[in-house]
């Protein structure tokens, strides 16, 4: 079955998704040093800069504070969805954009060195669940 959304986005945000998904879906848990858990702050800040794409920070529609990514298409690659068990999800750009605000986040430093190393560890455990997924 193919989704109204695959009929609109363009096949290389498709991939893009898919080859994130894969990585992702290899890793059963975490490493994040200095903090409780893994955030979506964390997570969408290595994907983003792992697959050279946009990173958003900013407030998901019901105002949480959140963190996504945005291909060059402008469809939205959301890793860590709020309140949903799973992730990652692909949503096309003709429908995101009323659920995705973009603007300053008042709680969680995304440039402190605490953070930075945190995320620079997840980057590495992606990179080491994608050569897995390939191998």
């Amino acid at each position: 079955m193919i989704t109204f959304a695959e009929t609109v986005i363009k096949q290389e945000d498709l991939i893009l998704f898919r080859k994130i998904k894969r990585a992702l879906d290899c890793i059963e848990t975490f490493d994040t040093p200095g903090f409780d858990e893994l955030t979506c702050h964390i997570l969408g800040t290595a994907i983003g800069s792992l697959y050279g794409i946009k990173t958003v920070h900013g407030y998901w529609k019901s105002g949480y504070e959140h963190t996504w990514c945005v291909t060059d298409n402008g469809n939205i690659i959301d890793p860590y969805p709020i309140g949903a068990v799973g992730g990652p999800i692909l949503i096309t750009r003709e429908v995101c954009y009323n659920l995705y605000n973009e603007r300053e986040i008042r709680h969680g430093d995304t440039s402190s060195e605490k953070f930075l190393i945190c995320v620079a560890t997840v980057k590495e455990q992606i990179q080491r669940s994608e050569r897995r997924a390939t191998a």
